[in-house]
């Protein structure tokens, strides 16, 4: 299995199989009963994660200083900052921005969510900024998300 580390460069992973992710343990988020998170990958501060919140389950969405968070919904419904999000959806959170999370009571859910350092943004050009990426990234991103949604969506039938 490939794990992205600080060592390793990004173009070491090509992708994680669905019995790898599988292979990876869930483990529970800190005073959040009811939340575990599953790390997909890491590059020093870029933090690729997905997140399983049983019905009801929340996280208090204290602002993150130096990161902008990506999200989006792999399965269930979720509530961000307010706003219901079905499965599907997708949220940015700008550094900074408090964002409480909420799974919708009676479907739980499970998120993807990347981490992405404030600090990336100045050295180099943004791994995600709407309007500012070519057409084949956009649809190599939208081909690994929909890769870990099919993955997801095999495990809760």
């Amino acid at each position: 299995m490939t794990i992205m580390s600080p060592a390793a460069p990004m173009e070491s992973l090509v992708g994680l199989r669905p019995e790898q992710i599988d292979a990876q343990p869930w483990r529970p988020v800190a005073g959040c009963g009811g939340v575990r998170v599953k790390e997909l990958g890491r590059h020093g501060d870029l933090v690729y994660e997905l997140l399983r919140y049983d019905d009801g389950a929340m996280t208090p969405g204290d602002p993150h200083l130096a990161a902008d968070q990506h999200i989006w919904v792999l399965a269930g419904e979720a509530e961000v900052a307010g706003h219901s999000l079905p499965s599907g959806s997708y949220a940015y959170v700008p550094a900074g921005a408090p964002h409480p999370i909420r799974a919708v009571a009676g479907t739980g859910c499970v998120l993807q969510q990347t981490h992405v350092p404030v600090a990336s943004r100045v050295a180099e050009e943004p791994v995600i900024h709407p309007g500012r990426l070519s057409e084949s990234t956009i649809q190599q991103y939208a081909q690994q998300v929909a890769a870990m949604v099919h993955a997801v969506d095999r495990r809760h039938r």
